[in-house]
This record gives C-alpha cells, structure tokens and sequence, in this order.
C-alpha cells in the first residue's frame, strides 16, 4: 500500500499510513529493485531442512521501503546493489 500523501510504501495491508498517519492508501505492484543485503542459511529452522542451503536477501523498493524474499537464480551472481525483480508464489516472495 502507498500513501497518497507522503508517498511511503506500507508492506503490511492498513487503514492508516504508518509513517505519517494519513488515511488514503492505494495498492502497488512491485517487480524490482535493488539488492541491498542478502545471507546464506545453512542451518534452517523446522520445516526448511529440504531447502537448505537457500539464500534471503534484502531489496529496496522505491521511496527507501525494505521487503525480504527467498532468492531463486544462480548463487554465484549477487551482488549488493544489482537491479533484482520480485514475485509473489505461493505466498511468498522471490527475488532473481
């Protein structure tokens, strides 16, 4: 959701903006943005064991907003900064 007034991207569904309060909110679609920290995990909690090693990243939408998702490409190729797309699957997020 963003805000109509402030501009600031609310990730989580609300009635009211988190950052400035105000009332009108409109649903975006994101497809990309920049890698801004990512970590691989060897040692997953229950539930992951078929997963691991997989890989979390951090990305920054517009406006400064920070979403995380699984990764999904070649493990060799991420770098810090690199322009990523996002996808929504089976209620979660990826990145490549």
């Amino acid at each position: 959701m963003k805000c109509e007034k402030c501009g600031k991207i609310n990730m989580l569904p609300a009635i009211h903006c988190r950052n400035c309060g105000y009332g009108q909110l409109n649903e975006i679609n994101f497809s990309e943005g920049a890698l801004y920290s990512y970590t691989k995990i060897h040692v997953p909690p229950d539930g992951w064991n078929s997963t691991t090693p997989y890989i979390v990243g951090v990305i920054e939408l517009e406006k400064g907003s920070l979403v995380s998702a699984l990764y999904s490409g070649e493990k060799d190729a991420l770098t810090v900064g690199n322009r990523v797309n996002l996808m929504l699957k089976d209620e979660r997020l990826f990145f490549w």
